[in-house]
């Protein structure tokens, strides 16, 4: 049978079992897994026959879609536009049964197989959890054998498990998937329930009332309907509570598994205004013969309904073609459940409390970027501690971030805080967090500092923002090309004395933070090297190939150059090997650009992280000179690799030097050193004292805010000068304020009062 990490549960092994050997028992988070009784199971493989994992159907590719609208009454009593209920009372008005889910009695789901119209009511409206099969699927055989039609509906899991479970094709059996958005366990809804309502009490729960305000999230009790604010909805449309193969469900594609699929059509608005008014529309998708079948049935009891370009419908709803992706808190939500509750692990999750935030150019679409971040926030958590990515996107990186592969993976793997996009977002932080750490990459890079965060704070990569009883730190930092006028010179200096403790990646940065600023700081391995191999090894997974090649990167901020290609091609021709280049593309994502360095016999490069994935996967490698060698060069001081780098200055290529051996067994152990050091450092700097500061926060709040003598303070940001300034000028400003007069006394008035207010601050904050 499949993995457990691939189970649906969708029950088609129990049914099929002729020894009743396997039952469907709940996991620690409440979803039904099979469990096999040995000593009744015979060995006969029907279980193994019967589970399917490949997803495939004979459907149509591309469906033909419709909108749909039945009559007002049967809509208002539906989730959407009343497509069950038009062919379910069809099929035992004409002497068929239905399949379809319901309500237990103690508020699970479980789907039942009736011809009886008190059942259908019940099995109408949407329920948002996974449902029990049972023996539905046994009982389903035994009626289309007879000869009886029967209508199934389910998930489209639940679909290809009646398929695979009947082995054959019953031209009595009628099937319509729902466009799924992935299933929660009746545990977390169960918890839900009993921590917000007198359980015992409940008569009704319907999650899409359309009685009060359109679509509302109703429970009725006592013969009292309560409309609710539902914090279980909320998760579910999160994906936070949904089962784990969910977020690579094989059956939420094109085709699709029944032979008609429904759901909401969402968007219909931007096809024709006249097919949403506001009762419910349905998306129908007619997905073979037998789907025809079934759309002459809805076209007798339709209001209306109007055939619609399919791109319509995938628009407005991704689940017709793709699987849900899953939130990356889920796993730490089921793991709270036992312990907290669901709010309280609803609340862990979602609020911006924590144990440390980072601040780094996750978003910046760049592939190391990414994966570096990713590296620190598993440092902190392997430290027990709870991670969050300050979600601060620059302006300048928006249009490539949307959609692109930096948002997915940050969606995926990255713990984000709530955005932040102005310089108040960011203080407001501190009332989640004591302990901010920047880096790692190139956060100190003087073209970073004056261009990624000018919207915000020109210290925000050196943690301005941060309060004076925060706790500020650096991991592997770097200053990029190390070039800095006198001016920021000035500005650096005044911020990176706040530090409680300061590290940097390359040596040379360690040597400029303490030649030029007098900071004793620590040479740390680059973030990226700090993800857990089995991690590396889970994204790589999906894309593992025998292909073999050399695999070209070149990083997208540099001109590819033609003598790049000449030397490329000279290494393909001494290796025999074809060369596969990855252009750099928004839409391939990060785990694909990884599996490209993991897959490749050796890799040519010019990015500094192609060259450390190159490494940890243990790959023979070449890097590119791209003008700004100081990274690369200490790197490979710090693992003792030795360099074998080529340049547009080099008149031929030196073969033995390109092809040199390197002794992996013994740089893996430097690695595991420098990574072991790392989280030694971490640990002592996390658990030291505070550093005590002195107001340096309060007067950044100010300049940002108010715009306080913005060219004096990028000049010269001294603390306690600029306290006494602020002073300064509100007595200045209130004493013209009595001495002069006219349209003067009106602008000195006006300063004396602006400036009343930073002194009031200060004074509340004991700085005055």
């Amino acid at each position: 049978m499949l993995s457990k990490e691939k189970c649906n549960g969708c029950a088609a092994c129990a049914n099929i079992c002729p020894k009743s050997a396997i039952t469907m028992k709940e996991n620690a988070e409440g979803f039904l897994y099979p469990y096999i009784d040995e000593e009744l199971c015979n060995k006969c493989g029907l279980c193994n026959l019967v589970c399917e994992a490949d997803g495939s159907s004979e459907n149509l590719k591309n469906p033909e879609c419709y909108a749909y609208m039945a009559d007002d009454d049967i809509r208002k009593k539906s989730a959407s536009g009343g497509v069950f209920p038009v062919l379910a009372y069809h099929f035992i008005n004409n002497g068929g049964y239905v399949c379809g889910a319901v309500w237990d009695s103690d508020w699970s789901v479980k789907h039942i197989v009736s011809n009886k119209a008190e059942d259908i009511e019940k099995m109408r409206s949407s329920k948002y959890l996974q449902s029990r099969i049972e023996n539905c699927y046994k009982e389903i055989k035994a009626l289309l054998d007879r000869g009886t039609k029967v209508l199934f509906t389910g998930t489209p899991c639940q679909v290809n498990g009646l398929k695979s479970f009947l082995r054959k094709d019953y031209k009595n059996l009628f099937c319509v998937d729902l466009i799924c958005h992935g299933v929660p366990s009746a545990k977390v809804f169960k918890k839900y329930l009993q921590e917000n309502f007198d359980v015992s009490k409940i008569k009704d729960f319907n999650f899409r009332d359309k009685r009060y305000k359109g679509w509302s999230c109703s429970v009725s009790a006592n013969n009292n309907t309560v409309v609710l604010n539902n914090g279980y909805f909320e998760l579910f449309l999160k994906n936070v509570l949904l089962r784990k193969c969910c977020g690579e469900c094989l059956y939420n594609k094109l085709p699709r598994s029944g032979d008609m699929t429904m759901g909401d059509f969402w968007g219909i608005n931007k096809f024709s205004r006249k097919l949403n008014d506001s009762v419910g529309t349905s998306v129908v998708l007619v997905n073979n013969k037998k789907g025809d079948f079934l759309l002459n049935i809805l076209k007798s009891k339709a209001k209306k309904i109007k055939k619609v370009p399919l791109k319509y419908a995938k628009a407005g709803n991704a689940n017709i073609y793709m699987p849900s992706d899953m939130h990356p808190e889920r796993d730490k939500f089921y793991e709270n459940l036992d312990a907290l509750g669901f709010e309280q692990s609803k609340e862990k999750i979602f609020s911006d409390k924590c144990d440390c935030m980072i601040v780094n150019l996750w978003y910046s679409s760049n592939y190391g970027a990414s994966l570096t971040c990713f590296g620190v926030q598993c440092l902190i958590e392997q430290l027990g501690l709870n991670a969050k990515i300050i979600n601060y996107v620059s302006p300048e990186h928006l249009e490539r971030y949307k959609d692109g592969f930096a948002e997915k993976f940050a969606a995926k793997y990255l713990n984000l805080t709530t955005p932040c996009s102005n310089y108040n977002d960011l203080i407001n932080l501190n009332r989640y967090c004591s302990t901010f750490i920047t880096g790692s990459d190139q956060v100190w890079g003087n073209f970073v500092m004056n261009t990624h965060s000018k919207n915000v704070s020109r210290g925000l990569y050196l943690l301005s923002f941060a309060g004076d009883d925060a706790k500020k730190l650096s991991y592997a930092a770097s200053f990029g090309e190390y070039g800095y006028s006198n001016n920021t010179k000035v500005w650096f200096n005044s911020h990176i004395k706040q530090f409680d403790a300061v590290s940097a990646r390359e040596d040379v940065g360690v040597k400029l933070l303490k030649d030029e600023y007098n900071v004793s700081a620590e040479q740390l391995i680059d973030g990226a090297f700090l993800i857990p191999k089995e991690k590396l090894e889970e994204m790589t997974r999906p894309y593992v190939s025998d292909e073999k090649y050399i695999a070209y990167y070149c990083l997208p901020y540099y001109l590819k150059r033609d003598w790049h290609r000449k030397f490329v091609k000279q290494i393909s021709e001494k290796m025999g090997l074809p060369v596969k280049e990855l252009v750099f593309d928004k839409n391939v994502t990060v785990e694909q650009w990884l599996a490209h360095i993991k897959n490749a016999e050796f890799v040519i490069s010019d990015s500094f992280h192609a060259n450390v994935f190159a490494i940890i996967f243990n790959k023979r490698f070449c890097q590119i000179k791209n003008g700004t060698q100081a990274r690369f060069e200490s790197l490979f001081r710090l693992l003792d690799i030795e360099n074998n780098s080529i340049s547009q200055y080099d008149s031929e290529l030196d073969f033995d030097k390109i092809f040199v051996k390197r002794d992996w067994e013994r740089i893996n152990k430097k690695i595991e050193s420098e990574v072991k050091r790392a989280h030694d450092w971490m640990k002592k700097v996390l658990d030291a004292p505070t550093k005590s500061k002195n107001g340096f926060q309060m007067i950044n709040a100010l300049y940002a805010e108010y715009h306080i003598d913005k060219e004096n303070l990028d000049e010269k940001l001294f603390v306690i000068t600029n306290k006494d300034k602020i002073y300064r000028r509100y007595l200045r400003y209130k004493i013209l304020s009595k001495i002069m007069s006219g349209k003067k006394r009106a602008y000195y008035t006006e300063k004396r009062d602006k400036f009343k207010k930073y002194v009031k601050i200060l004074r509340e904050n004991k700085l005055r």
